[in-house]
Formats: C-alpha cells, structure tokens, sequence
C-alpha cells in the first residue's frame, strides 16, 4: 500500500493521538481510518456511543428520554433521527437542553441535539438513577458527533449561498 506524505502525517499524528488518550474509540476509529480513506460518519458514532454505552450512557440518555432513545440501536441513524416526545429537562445536566430540541441528532444545530448537549456538558456526570458515569467521551470522539451534527444532512449549495446572503463578492461564487 502506497501512502503520500499527507496521509503518513495525518495517520501518524491520529497514532499518536491514540496512545495519548484511552486507548479503546481513538484506536477504533484510527483503524477505520487507516484501513479506508471513507469511513461513514455513522460508522464512527457508532462506534463513539458503543463505547461509551457500557460506561452508563446508554442507560442514561434511555432513562432522560423515557426509553425512546437508544444508543446501542442496530440503525443508529434512523434513532437519532426521530423525534422524541419526552425528554426529561429536569434531569441532572438536562435543564439547560434547548427547549427547541426534540431528536438525539438535530441536522446541523448541535444546541437542539441531545447527544451531542449530553456529552458535551460537563454538568452531565450522572447516570441513571444518580449512579456516576464511569467514562466520558475524548476530545476526539465529541469532535466525531459534532460532524455528524453537521454533516448527516449537509447544505446545499443554495442554501449556503442564502446563509452568506450576499456576504462575500461575486467573483466568490456568492
């Protein structure tokens, strides 16, 4: 396998990286992505919540969604997409969930996606039932769910353009 400068720098510092942190998901994902240049977005969070599932996530984020959200689900996109009818903003680090969120994943607003609050605030440090969560997510696995926020459903080309709304000069392409 032939592999250009780019790519040795780019693993090599991911290496390194995996050593530094725990171990388990940097190696997960450095895999993926030594071992194939495109690694579905899904694929990565899978593996980010599988791990994390067993240190009192899963049943945390089961718990705070009245059992609608599962995060060891076979189709893990269609569950982070749905809608949740329940989420329990009182919940311990959950009461300053965006009012206007309703998915696990809202496309391309992680202040409305319940995965991503959940692992990202640092109130959040109890499972359910107040039992304490024995791991938490990596620099590089909240870096994994914060693309796949932005990325399950990228913009169109109009739609970038209509966000710029006439920002940039033309010979930009706006």
């Amino acid at each position: 396998m032939m592999i250009d400068r780019r790519d040795f720098i780019r693993v090599g510092g991911m290496a390194l990286a995996g050593l530094w942190s725990d171990g388990l998901v940097g190696n997960d994902i450095l895999a993926q992505r030594v071992t194939s240049r495109v690694v579905p977005l899904i694929d990565e969070v899978q593996v980010v919540c599988r791990r994390l599932a067993r240190h009192g996530w899963a049943d945390l984020i089961l718990s705070v969604t009245g059992g609608q959200l599962d995060l060891t689900a076979p189709n893990l996109a269609r569950e982070l997409a749905k809608n949740l009818s329940a989420i329990k903003r009182e919940s311990a680090g959950f009461e300053d969930f965006a009012a206007e969120g309703h998915r696990g994943i809202e496309p391309g607003v992680p202040s409305s996606s319940l995965l991503f609050h959940a692992l990202a605030s640092p109130a959040v440090v109890q499972g359910a039932g107040g039992k304490p969560l024995t791991d938490f997510p990596t620099p590089t696995e909240l870096e994994v769910i914060e693309n796949y926020v932005y990325g399950v459903t990228p913009p169109t080309l109009a739609e970038l353009r209509g966000r710029v709304n006439g920002a940039y000069p033309a010979r930009f392409g706006a």
